[in-house]
């Protein structure tokens, strides 16, 4: 099945989670692999984010989603 992404509304998505990223790491109890987590997507969501092409977008996030199972 196919899915089509909405490009607009996944860049607002992105930008939105970039903006409580810090207060997800302010949760208490966090260990330091999922801060690193954390870290690490909001700094891969931002380079995409930034992306002008919206396969590149789709890709981008499904590689994403793939890493993370």
């Amino acid at each position: 099945m196919m899915v089509d992404i909405n490009s607009e509304y996944t860049r607002a998505m992105i930008r939105d989670f970039i903006k409580i990223q810090k207060d997800i790491l302010g949760l208490p109890n966090l260990t330091t692999k999922q801060k690193d987590d954390i870290n690490s997507l909001g700094y891969e969501l931002g380079a995409l984010s930034s992306q002008a092409d919206d396969d590149k977008i789709k890709t981008g996030l499904i590689d994403m989603m793939n890493r993370l199972n």
